[in-house]
């Protein structure tokens, strides 16, 4: 796996889909040695393995926002 190409293409996913679902944490907080580190944690060896965790988590994210801002 060619970690600065996975890592920009969940990037550039994120950016363009920045107002939905939370990607916008990751374009604000993810930077390439933060992915790295996740990468040699989680021990992804795909993309798909990789964007699904990062999907999983930021939509939390954005479902917790949603409901404080909701309050």
């Amino acid at each position: 796996m060619d970690t600065r190409e996975v890592y920009e293409r969940i990037y550039d996913h994120a950016l363009a889909n920045y107002e939905n679902g939370g990607w916008d944490y990751f374009v604000e907080c993810c930077g390439y040695e933060d992915f790295c580190r996740d990468v040699q944690e989680k021990g992804w060896q795909t993309y798909e393995a990789a964007f699904q965790f990062y999907k999983t988590v930021y939509h939390v994210l954005d479902d917790v926002r949603r409901d404080i801002q909701a309050a």
